[in-house]
């Protein structure tokens, strides 16, 4: 299913992004400005949570992104 058949029922839903980080999305305005960053992308309810979503077509820039990022925090510490 495409983000924009997301049918809003007042309740925020949560939808990948090319990070580590979760979009949370509980308005028609909200639902737009992601479209407008990412795209009218393909998205696959999480079978464990329901209102959770993601984009098979994120995979690898986030995984991509966790590799940099386990790479920084080895170089430089986390918090």
């Amino acid at each position: 299913m495409k983000i924009s058949e997301i049918n809003l029922t007042g309740q925020e839903i949560h939808v990948q992004t090319k990070t580590d980080a979760w979009a949370i999305i509980w308005s028609e305005y909200q639902l737009q400005m992601y479209i407008q960053e990412f795209g009218d992308v393909e998205i696959v309810e999480k079978q464990d949570d329901k209102g959770w979503f993601e984009v098979p077509a994120f995979k690898e820039e986030i995984a991509s992104y966790v590799e940099m990022k386990i790479a920084d925090c080895a170089r430089w510490g986390c918090e």
